[in-house]
């Protein structure tokens, strides 16, 4: 079986030749690594390099899918780059001076005084109405970092579909319109609206997922396979099962249906604690269902995940991305390898994935041990 067929098998419920293999390498952490610049230039150096991050990381660790995700910004075109120290300064024509901050891969001015503002959303007055967010939508449309983003002179999505596509499974990301919401009003102010103005936060949801329409039309356009679904704070760690009914559920399958009608395989990655509402998820329609390893002292266990979905909704392992496979053994590793397909994956309907994403610290050697015991111990 090619790498594109092993998938498709497993995503459609059945039991391929050996268990697929597809673990998170999400944004440029790690995969800086593989593509051979620091990770400042991959975000923000010219954008031949979301061809290139890409392509370089699946030859350094070839697995069963590329998910797929865009880099180079452009913004670093005709700047000053200068480190000191191990920090990193940049200054652009105009005398402007920022900073790096590589804990948080965030540019901040260097040359102003004040501290720097908390990412606590992008609202900086209250949203109360429809109208407050018909305009909050002009904003976004116009904000500086849309205004300034370098537009590609060439299909690298494209490209990289041409070059794998054929025997890959190749994956483009999307977002759930309730955590769109949620990141945009920052967490106080959304969980505070849920409750106290639902109206107008479900219309921000409806706006969201308007939007999100041409983004499914576009990947499926390109030759993508399938659409990996980011979710979180839907979880009863932050909402209550009911919330996550009248909020994040509708708009969930809202998103899985819209990938459906593009011809897209829908994957859903939800992150926190799920369990209590994983019998609701079953009515999504995902394709397949990806879950965390567990956080704040509530592992979960990807055996209950598999009898609550059930002998043929696919699921993605939740193998320990940082407790196994950044500071694991090898018998470590191999354990816990046998012990997912164990668990979820001897009748199929199973991908071998990480639960969080992989480690911007990990060994590139841990990722090849990860891979060859995976498929040494995943043979049906």
């Amino acid at each position: 079986m090619t790498s594109k067929e092993r998938m498709l098998t497993a995503i459609e419920g059945g039991k391929p030749d050996r268990v697929p293999i597809a673990p998170y390498f999400w944004g440029a952490e790690y995969r800086w690594k593989a593509v051979g610049v620091e990770i400042w230039e991959l975000l923000h150096g010219d954008r031949e390099l979301s061809f290139i991050a890409n392509d370089k990381l699946y030859q350094r660790h070839q697995c069963d899918w590329i998910f797929v995700q865009g880099f180079g910004s452009g913004w670093l075109k005709g700047k000053k780059v200068e480190r000191n120290k191990g920090r990193i300064f940049i200054t652009d024509d105009n005398g402007a001076r920022y900073e790096f901050l590589k804990d948080g891969h965030q540019l901040v001015r260097a040359d102003t005084p004040g501290e720097n503002v908390p990412n606590t959303g992008i609202i900086d007055k209250d949203i109360k109405t429809r109208a407050d967010i018909d305009k909050l939508f002009v904003r976004l449309r116009l904000s500086p970092r849309q205004q300034n983003r370098e537009i590609p002179t060439d299909n690298w999505q494209k490209r990289l579909i041409d070059k794998y596509g054929a025997y890959v499974f190749m994956v483009a990301g999307g977002i759930s319109p309730f955590v769109q919401a949620c990141y945009t009003l920052g967490f106080e102010t959304s969980m505070i609206m849920m409750k106290e103005n639902p109206e107008t936060f479900i219309y921000l949801m409806d706006k969201f997922y308007e939007d999100s329409l041409p983004h499914y039309e576009m990947i499926a356009n390109y030759g993508y396979d399938a659409v990996l679904i980011a979710e979180s704070w839907a979880s009863v760690d932050i909402i209550s099962p009911e919330q996550y009914e009248a909020f994040a559920f509708p708009y969930q399958k809202a998103a899985i249906e819209a990938a459906h009608k593009q011809g897209l395989k829908a994957i859903l990655y939800s992150t926190g604690s799920l369990i209590p509402i994983l019998s609701k998820m079953r009515e999504l329609g995902m394709d397949a269902l990806t879950v965390e390893e567990g956080r704040k002292g509530a592992p979960i266990d990807i055996a209950k995940v598999r009898e609550i979905m059930g002998p043929k909704q696919c699921i993605f392992g939740n193998f320990d991305a940082e407790n196994v496979l950044l500071r694991g053994t090898r018998d470590d590793i191999e354990r816990e390898v046998i012990r997912q397909i164990d668990s979820a994956g001897r009748d199929g309907a199973f991908v071998m994935g990480t639960g969080s994403p992989v480690c911007d610290n990990t060994d590139p050697k841990q990722i090849d041990i990860f891979i060859e015991l995976t498929r040494q111990c995943g043979i049906y």
